[in-house]
């Protein structure tokens, strides 16, 4: 009998430490994924932004569609001014008449730049004039110069260097305050580091590149595939029976231009960043 009650209390301290420690596991598993879930944090605008810094979050991801740029929001407002001026033929022609500039992203597949022709703080909501869309693999790098000089205030310019829908490098180029304005021991100093952090990482997530990094060898890739089709395309014989491109080709006029465009842009990437020349082209026709 003595034996069969040791035995019957083995049993009950063994499930007591089953379940207590079936309990402490439930427990830490409920705090692991407490924290997992207080560290993952989605942002809009710059407002979201700052409160997910604020909540020392470490996984901050857009939430589509997002924005920088507005006179709105008392402390969370900022503007970006448009830098796409005077006789910069890289820059969209039709943006240079347009001071303020927003950007945004729909679906984090491109980069929408909207312009505005009013330079003020008007306080009201961002109404762009016209926009332009550029698909996130055509941006090949996107940089920032930390202090840029404009009538003796201090700003930061952000450069964006893309391939445009005729096949052209362009760059657009806009600019945001700099803290170096301010007291370091200001509120506002603070605010616009917050701001110029926020534009970084809008850029980060919309263009998919880091700052400096490039996509060129991706970018040629696209532009290659395009002078094979107009290769195909505009492709003749010469005097010897060869096969050559005809640039002179009557029937297509507007071909023979996107061909001699295509291949400047990929000239231009590869001088850039030092890449290799695709060798296995033909030559063009000289009839």
């Amino acid at each position: 009998m003595a034996g069969y009650k040791k035995v019957f209390s083995f049993q009950l301290r063994l499930r007591y430490l089953l379940a207590t420690a079936f309990v402490t596991a439930l427990a830490f598993s409920s705090t692991v994924d407490a924290k997992a879930e207080e560290s993952f944090c989605k942002y809009t605008n710059v407002k979201d932004y700052k409160n997910c810094i604020k909540n020392q979050s470490t996984n901050i991801s857009p939430s589509y569609p997002i924005t920088a740029g507005n006179a709105v929001g008392n402390e969370d407002a900022f503007l970006l001014w448009n830098e796409c001026k005077n006789d910069n033929q890289s820059c969209p022609s039709v943006s240079k008449n347009y001071p303020i500039v927003q950007l945004k992203s729909n679906t984090g597949d491109n980069l929408i730049i909207g312009f505005d022709s009013n330079a003020t703080w008007s306080w009201s909501k961002f109404k762009p004039k016209f926009s332009l869309t550029i698909p996130y693999i055509n941006v090949i790098k996107w940089d920032k110069v930390n202090r840029f000089i404009r009538n003796n205030w201090s700003f930061e310019l952000y450069k964006v260097y893309y391939l445009d829908e005729n096949f052209k490098l362009k760059e657009f180029l806009f600019f945001a305050e700099n803290k170096n304005n301010y007291s370091s021991s200001s509120n506002t100093y603070y605010r616009v580091i917050s701001h110029s952090n926020y534009i970084s990482k809008f850029l980060i997530d919309t263009t998919r590149l880091n700052k400096g990094e490039n996509r060129a060898d991706q970018v040629i890739s696209i532009l290659e595939k395009r002078l094979d089709i107009l290769s195909n395309i505009l492709s003749a014989k010469d005097e010897n029976n060869e096969t050559c491109i005809d640039l002179n080709n009557e029937k297509y006029p507007d071909l023979n231009l996107e061909y001699q465009r295509v291949e400047n842009s990929i000239k231009k990437l590869k001088q850039m960043y030092n890449l290799k020349t695709k060798s296995n082209r033909n030559s063009f026709c000289t009839k």
